[in-house]
């Protein structure tokens, strides 16, 4: 069975060495969540994922497992397992149903809240590059006493619930 062992940053080897799998897990960065994986699959489609954060999915036939806290050496066991085909070694493992946990009441607000800062600033940078509105070219909304941007027959607020469907949260 061949097998193949990927990161984050795009960087891959075909048949990879244990040194090898040892330097992917190593180069891992804590500090870097986006990139912070490494992963092992085979040509099966049966994939170990580990991220730096010590969580490892494991993925096959269309369904993903996880376990927490797993150590870098620990990691580097299972896919040494994978790597050799011992898928039924790998399913005693006690693997709990999804990609990773569920997040907890506390850090779902929190993406909740970061997810709407970063929607508003997206949302305020669009806002701002319409552009001024012409006093003199209304805008087509029938309740809408204010002028239409260029290349639009719409105030910005009309504009931007056009575009974006749903209504905008400036200058109302």
């Amino acid at each position: 069975m061949r097998f193949r062992i990927s990161n984050g940053n795009g960087e891959s080897a075909q048949s990879p060495s244990l040194s090898e799998m040892r330097a992917f897990l190593e180069a891992l960065d804590p500090a870097d969540e986006e990139h912070g994986a490494a992963w092992l699959s085979d040509d099966e489609g049966n994939a170990l994922e580990y991220e730096v954060g010590g969580n490892l999915c494991f993925s096959r036939d269309d369904d993903d497992r996880h376990l927490s806290g797993v150590s870098r050496e620990r990691a580097l066991e299972l896919w040494l397992l994978l790597s050799r085909g011992d898928l039924e070694a790998l399913e005693r493992e006690a693997w709990q149903p999804g990609v990773r946990p569920p997040l907890s009441a506390e850090e779902r607000a929190a993406r909740d809240r970061a997810t709407a800062a970063a929607q508003l600033a997206s949302d305020r940078e669009f806002y701002d590059a319409l552009g001024p509105e012409r006093a003199a070219i209304p805008c087509r909304d029938a309740d809408c006493d204010r002028g239409s941007i260029a290349l639009s027959i719409f105030c910005r607020p009309h504009h931007f619930a056009s575009i974006r469907g749903r209504p905008c949260p400036f200058d109302h």
